[in-house]
Formats: C-alpha cells, structure tokens, sequence
C-alpha cells in the first residue's frame, strides 16, 4: 500500500513518513483524503488530494485490520508502524521498507524519491502537452525545476525511436 500511495501521489519521503490518521490522513465518506498544511511542505504550499476508491480501500483495510496488529500502534497516530519499535515508522524506515520491497519485486533498487521522477518522466513521455501538470504534483515552485524530466523524458522517447529505426533496418538487412 505505501508503494500504491507513492506512485499515486508522489509526496516527499518526509510528508509520506509524517501522515497520520485523523491528521493528514483524513476520511471524506468512504473516500480517504490527504491534507499537508503549507508549513509541513517544502514548496510552501498546501497538499491536497481526495484518494481513488480503490487506494482508499486499501488505507481503510489497513487503518482497520492490519495497523492494530503493530505492538503500540495505539500509542501513535502514524498511518505507517514500525515492526520493531512500537512506534510510527520513521522516514529512514520507510525509505528501506519501499526500497527492499520493490528490489524484491522487480529487482530494481529504486529509492523514495525516484517515485516523483518517475511521474515526473512518464507525464512529459505520455502527456506532453500537459507537462506543467507534473510541476504541480510534485509541487514545484518554479517549472524549471520540472525540466529535467522532461528532458529525460524527450531522451527516452528519442532512444526508444532509434531502436525501432535500427531494429527496422536488421530486418531489412536480413530481407536483403
């Protein structure tokens, strides 16, 4: 569920760390929500999200069934616990507890932060005319900032069309 909420919305690894129920974390009818105040959040400026159903079952799932089985998890309003602790996970451990997982998964060592690169990109690779959305999820201040990406993402798209193009001439090559 947190690699689920990160990849959805991509908050910093300390905003992701610090939500806590019935704080951050907070529900709209059946609906989840997150509200980090402006002076929680890097940029200065509020973050406010209404959760899909479908991650929002998950987080009910989890706050209803699963946190209370975390030793001190009463004693806290972390929506994320520590195994070991009795206490709200830290930022160092959510950082490992995602990094593992998706090692584990897919067997690449990606890290907290590569989530909002990674929307980042695949924003400017499959909505380009839109890329100044990404600016705003992540909550970019200035644009520019969100640049990067997009210029990564214009290296993807020109790769990705070199190979086709080198892939296309091999067979024409072994037609020929």
């Amino acid at each position: 569920m947190i690699i689920a909420l990160a990849a959805l919305l991509p908050l910093r690894r300390a905003n992701l760390s610090a939500l806590t129920v019935g704080d951050s974390m907070y529900q709209v009818d059946q609906l989840w929500a997150v509200r980090i105040p402006e002076t929680k959040s890097k940029s200065g400026r509020s973050i406010d999200a209404v959760l899909p159903a479908s991650i929002s079952e998950c987080i009910s799932r989890h706050i209803d069934l699963f946190r209370p089985l975390f030793v001190g998890s009463t004693n806290h309003k972390g929506l994320w616990c520590s195994f070991y602790r009795g206490k709200a996970l830290t930022d160092a451990g959510l950082y490992m507890a995602i990094r593992k997982r998706v090692g584990q998964r897919t067997g690449h060592w990606i890290s907290r932060d590569d989530f909002r690169r990674i929307a980042a990109t695949l924003i400017a690779i499959y909505d380009p005319c839109n890329v100044a959305s990404a600016s705003q999820l992540l909550g970019h201040m200035d644009e520019r900032v969100t640049s990067a990406h997009c210029n990564r993402a214009r290296g993807i798209v020109a790769s990705r069309r070199m190979a086709l193009l080198i892939e296309a001439a091999r067979k024409t090559r072994k037609r020929g």
